[in-house]
């Protein structure tokens, strides 16, 4: 797994071969995050989205 950070905070992940859990997969997914109270609790915010086949 990957991890890159540029001046804007934005950090990202980049995940191999993320399967769905229909099945569907893709061969790389990057995900963009930010880390904006990085000494308190850490709360996560997951954007959803879907795939059509």
């Amino acid at each position: 797994m990957a991890s890159s950070y540029n001046d804007t905070g934005i950090k990202y992940v980049e995940l191999k071969v993320f399967t769905f859990q229909s099945g569907a997969t893709l061969p790389t997914v990057r995900i963009a995050y930010r880390e904006f109270n990085p000494s308190g609790e850490k709360i996560t915010l997951v954007p959803h989205t879907s795939v059509e086949e």
